[in-house]
């Protein structure tokens, strides 16, 4: 039986998206066609986000929690022009550290090229915030440690205090 990537126990996998399935179906529907195309292969429509093997259920139930609570509470209130404050839960920290962790276990299932251009040290760096951010969704560690993340909801600029530019 496979191991789930995150909780290492052998289980059943699911297909997980790496990117949360709520922001590709937001790019299709306000797309000019209703279709995604990616760089590489810009000729052909792609109907959903990059997936592959790697959470068992019950992962994919904890992260799925963390993506409803930002779907909800940021994600979709930005996009839909609203601009309410952000009730920043715990769910926010472990909700980055998900979507992170998820695209260095994309990148690094992709082949030796993901990482190349770092030298060791910053591929090390790369593979220990990785491994800090499972124990932090594990609830093993109670805060991402120096591997801290953030998210900046940036709206557009409306007005601009200060000296015209030069």
């Amino acid at each position: 039986m496979p191991l789930c990537r995150l909780c290492r126990q052998d289980r059943d996998l699911r297909e997980s998206h790496i990117a949360p399935a709520f922001f590709f179906r937001w790019l299709k529907a306000t797309s000019a066609t209703g279709y995604v195309r990616f760089s590489q292969r810009p000729n052909v429509r792609i109907q959903d986000g990059p997936k592959m093997q790697l959470l068992c259920d019950d992962c994919e139930q904890r992260i799925g929690g963390w993506e409803r609570a930002f779907a909800d509470g940021v994600f979709h209130p930005f996009v839909d022009g609203a601009h309410p404050p952000i009730r920043y839960g715990p769910w926010m920290a472990l909700f980055a550290a998900s979507l992170c962790w998820r695209v260095v276990e994309f990148l690094n299932s992709q082949g030796a090229g993901a990482f190349s251009e770092y030298d060791v040290v910053d591929a090390n760096l790369v593979s220990t915030a990785q491994l800090r951010w499972s124990r932090f969704m594990l609830g093993m560690d109670d805060i991402p440690g120096k591997h801290e993340l953030h998210c900046l909801p940036l709206g557009r600029i409306v007005n601009v205090v200060g000296p015209p530019p030069a």
